[in-house]
């Protein structure tokens, strides 16, 4: 390290002690001068000496003493630092606005998935409805055309026999006439004969008395 002292004098007269310290193989560092009220910190890579000199001629301060060190402009590994902070915070954000906006896909997804299986499984039973509606129309169907069947079965044999009982009838009527009548057949016969006449003659002449009876009291 080496320090050296320069002896100046500013434009009033007065003496100011400006120390320059050279630092190897460390991050140079700003001490601040104290000026009666502030402090003013002045670089030799931002101004040369004259203008330090210049800049302390003009603040006027009562100068107790000033230490220039000779080092890089720190501003900017600050500038870095903060700008790094900054990028690696901006990425942390956009990394949770990504998450969050996944989070929110897949969220929507399950939602859409849910009403997906809700609006299958509705239709499902609304087949299984239609299904069952289906085969009992179709037995009931069955089961009325069955009875119709019956009904029509029962009806045609019903006219079956009735042809069939006047089928026979006539035959017999038929048979009977062809068939000479026995001996006591006859005699009912005649019998029916003689007493159908006799009720037949006796009404002639109950009616013409009658008839006789009616003219003799119109006399």
């Amino acid at each position: 390290m080496e320090t050296q002292k320069p002896l100046l004098k500013d434009l009033q007269g007065k003496e100011a002690v400006v120390e320059q310290e050279v630092v190897a193989d460390k991050e140079p560092i700003v001490d601040t001068a104290q000026v009666s009220a502030a402090a003013i910190t002045v670089t030799i890579n931002d101004i040369n000496l004259a203008k330090a000199l210049e800049d302390l001629k003009t603040s006027k301060p009562k100068i107790r003493g000033i230490v220039i060190k000779d080092h890089e402009e720190p501003s900017e590994s600050r500038t870095t630092t903060t700008n790094f902070f900054k990028e690696i915070t901006g990425q942390g954000k956009q990394q949770e606005e990504i998450n969050e906006e996944e989070r929110l896909v897949g969220e929507r997804a399950r939602q859409q998935e849910e009403v997906n299986i809700a609006l299958i499984e509705t239709w499902e039973d609304i087949q299984e409805k239609m299904d069952a509606d289906c085969q009992l129309a179709k037995k009931v169907q069955a089961e009325e055309q069955q009875k119709l069947n019956e009904e029509e079965k029962a009806k045609l044999f019903m006219e079956l026999l009735e042809k069939r009982r006047k089928f026979f009838a006539a035959k017999r009527t038929k048979e009977k006439r062809n068939i000479p009548p026995t001996k006591a057949q006859q005699r009912s016969l005649r019998n029916e004969f003689v007493e159908e006449s006799s009720k037949k003659a006796q009404a002639k002449i109950t009616q013409e008395e009658g008839s006789k009876r009616a003219g003799d009291e119109l006399e």
